[in-house]
């Protein structure tokens, strides 16, 4: 018998003893009972997710052809980890769910929890100056708005606290129609679309007001090469998207070279969000193991897109410290805490937050918070040949990572490099998927 399975069976045996043989075998009936029943009887409405009556106070309408398949049948069904996120829901609230849509696995998404979604209708209704509760006629409130280009001016700009806001955009908001011109109808063929009170235009608004993935999915659409899942659409207030893979802390004990595959996609993210966009940089405020998935294929995804901070890189009038680059702040106090002020990211025109953030969060040797959902770093345990051949990847990870004052873009891409260069020269890499990372940029 191996070693390492000794302590597994004593704490086997240790339960069996804790509860008894007939506690035990009824709590494994009961589970067994549970999970049947919940495959069999427990069926979740789809129709009563999509609340199509308050459209277009609704993330869209593109996906309803897909999706509704006449009066009564609905082409999405949920598998059993969606079903149990269903039952779930019911307790946490989370409101997010995986299932089948054209033989396709998804993701269904509310985009709030409970209480966040009946906070939005009445939102819509104090818009209109409504004290009380006008959900039975959001479809006409919605549309009559005052001046609705100049309320969604000033969602993106009212709030700066990362609790209280999901976008902003700054330094101005002057090149607003700019940013949400791919979700725009165009007009007269020009790709500079008008944000009237029509359909798009309340779509967009209400996704501001509760969460703002769904804009960027089309604004950066992974068949563009941006590392984000693909957005297949919404129907009245579920936006899905097709299944990116499972969370990035399943990879932590993975082989290092299939490791560091991950870590040069991260980088190369970081590049990506920060300079790929011809007008605006896009800083990813909630950078979590939590929130980046890998597909069976090796290809990461970020999945959570709620809590941004966009800069307009080419403003008319530009702020004091518009030419100097932000660097992120270092803490001795607090090391490895993802601080940010979103006013400093808006008074520079690049910052390295983006590459600071992965560096320190998913990269480095785990001095994050005490949360810290990747204990080491995704680049942990760096094999002895390695070090040896490549000292500098030890050095450039703590340069972008705890370094006080340094060019954490510059450190964060010379990482990347000398990972790419190591999967060129080193026979520990062998055939590995790292060698294909750059395909996915």
């Amino acid at each position: 018998m191996k070693r390492y399975e000794l302590p597994t069976m004593f704490t086997i045996r240790g339960v069996i003893r804790k509860l008894g043989r007939r506690r035990l075998s009824f709590c494994v009936v009961l589970a067994l009972f549970f999970l049947i029943a919940l495959q069999i009887f427990f069926h979740p409405n789809v129709k009563d997710m999509l609340e199509l009556h308050k459209c277009p106070a609704c993330y869209g309408v593109s996906l309803c052809s897909d999706i509704l398949q006449g009066p009564s049948e609905i082409s999405i069904s949920f598998d059993y980890m969606g079903r149990l996120g269903v039952f779930a829901n019911i307790i946490t609230t989370k409101n997010v769910f995986s299932g089948l849509l054209n033989d396709k696995r998804v993701i269904v998404k509310r985009l709030g929890h409970s209480s966040e979604l009946h906070l939005l209708d009445k939102k819509i209704c104090l818009a209109m100056g409504s004290q009380e509760d006008c959900g039975a006629k959001l479809k006409q409130v919605v549309l009559k708005v005052p001046n609705i280009h100049g309320s969604i001016e000033k969602v993106l700009n009212e709030s700066k606290d990362f609790n209280e806001f999901r976008l902003r955009l700054c330094p101005s908001t002057e090149h607003v129609r700019t940013l949400f011109s791919p979700i725009l109808p165009k007009v007269n063929g020009s790709n500079d679309g008008r944000l009237d009170n029509d359909g798009t235009t309340a779509h967009i608004w209400t996704l501001l007001l509760i969460n703002p993935e769904p804009l960027f999915l089309q604004i950066m659409r992974a068949e563009d090469g941006w590392p984000v899942p693909h957005y297949l659409g919404a129907c009245g207030r579920i936006a899905v998207t097709l299944h990116a893979g499972e969370p990035l802390v399943d990879f932590l004990h993975r082989s290092w070279p299939e490791r560091a595959g991950l870590a040069l996609q991260l980088l190369l993210a970081a590049d990506r969000f920060t300079f790929s966009h011809p007008q605006f940089a896009f800083y990813l405020l909630d950078i979590s193991s939590d929130n980046i998935v890998v597909n069976e294929k090796g290809k990461l995804s970020f999945v959570d897109l709620e809590h941004l901070v966009v800069v307009d890189r080419h403003p008319t009038y530009i702020p004091d410290t518009w030419n100097e680059s932000h660097v992120s702040e270092v803490y001795d106090d607090c090391p490895g805490c993802n601080t940010f002020s979103s006013d400093s990211l808006c008074q520079h025109h690049i910052s390295d937050h983006n590459h600071h953030v992965i560096c320190e969060q998913l990269l480095g040797p785990g001095i994050g918070s005490s949360g810290n959902s990747l204990p080491g770093g995704l680049l942990h345990s760096i094999p002895s040949d390695i070090q040896k051949q490549y000292p500098q990847i030890v050095v450039f990870l703590n340069e972008c990572s705890l370094g006080k004052g340094k060019d954490h873009i510059r450190s964060a891409r010379r990482l990347r490099d000398t990972l790419n260069i190591a999967s060129k020269e080193s026979p520990l890499f062998g055939d590995q998927k790292l060698l294909q990372t750059w395909k996915y940029f």
